[in-house]
């Protein structure tokens, strides 16, 4: 036998006996995956260390919310946290979503996820969620930190009070996921490069704020300020945890946020409508 002529071995048939994962759950691995790639960069590490290092200060200032609001009135210890760990979160959606769509178009990618057996919905909520989890890492992780530390130096807070702290935060991280999610998900399939979709999703973030600032100015009317990504999510704040919340402002920044939402899912719908129909 000529000594550069490979030999192949017969094998036989063997079965796969590892553990088959539920189609159902096809998004996981993506995300899981997504997140993965997010841990290899340090500073995305050292983001997430740096997010808790508020915590500290606003502990110390529940400890001294009594003193305070005696000699300056009703403090805004969870309305000032909640804008606060916002910057943390934005710079954690830089982080994740940069490279979510745009590189898996670039890379040609697409091609292999949906020659198996992923649904182009389980694509979209795994890398989707990637993004969610980052920032709700930064935002519920160190707001429910600061809640039970609350709850323990005040013996006399209310437990349906905080309670209602605690799902007035579940549900500001999971809205400010929604639309800060799909926005930086969309500016992703649109850029060419990782780096590009980051810096624009920070400029969109600020210039969405600053464009509600001048609308609200040129039509005399304040309310409008809730429809910027991070300003819609503060004024929600500030209104619900508050004592007596406004209703119209509440509603206001809501549909703003619902909003970015929705029109980032339609960018990202259309930028894939190739590979919808596969």
């Amino acid at each position: 036998m000529n000594p550069d002529t490979a030999r192949i071995h017969d094998q036989g048939y063997r079965p796969f006996k590892g553990k088959l994962g539920s189609v159902r759950t096809r998004f996981w691995p993506i995300a899981v995956n997504e997140l993965r790639l997010s841990f290899r960069n340090k500073w995305f590490k050292r983001l997430l260390w740096a997010s808790f290092f508020p915590l500290g200060v606003f502990s110390v200032l529940v400890l001294l919310r009594h003193v305070m609001e005696s000699m300056l009135g009703p403090s805004q210890v969870w309305q000032n946290f909640w804008r606060t760990q916002l910057l943390f979160a934005v710079v954690a959606a830089y982080f994740t979503g940069r490279r979510a769509v745009g590189e898996d178009l670039r890379s040609g990618a697409l091609t292999l996820y949906f020659s198996r057996a992923v649904d182009f919905r389980q694509y979209l909520l795994g890398k989707w969620l990637a993004v969610a989890l980052s920032m709700g890492g930064v935002l519920l992780g160190p707001g429910l930190l600061l809640l039970v530390f609350s709850a323990a130096m005040d013996p006399d807070l209310p437990l349906s009070v905080a309670l209602s702290w605690g799902a007035i935060l579940i549900a500001l991280s999971l809205l400010f996921a929604l639309s800060a999610g799909w926005v930086v998900l969309a500016i992703s399939s649109l850029a060419g490069r990782g780096r590009a979709a980051g810096i624009v999703w920070v400029v969109v973030y600020f210039a969405s704020s600053a464009a509600a600032v001048a609308l609200s100015s040129a039509l005399n009317t304040p309310d409008l300020v809730s429809l910027g990504i991070g300003d819609g999510s503060m004024r929600l704040a500030n209104e619900l945890f508050s004592q007596h919340a406004d209703l119209a402002t509440c509603m206001l920044s809501l549909a703003g946020q619902v909003a970015w939402a929705i029109l980032g899912a339609l960018v990202v719908l259309l930028r894939l409508a190739r590979w919808r129909r596969l």
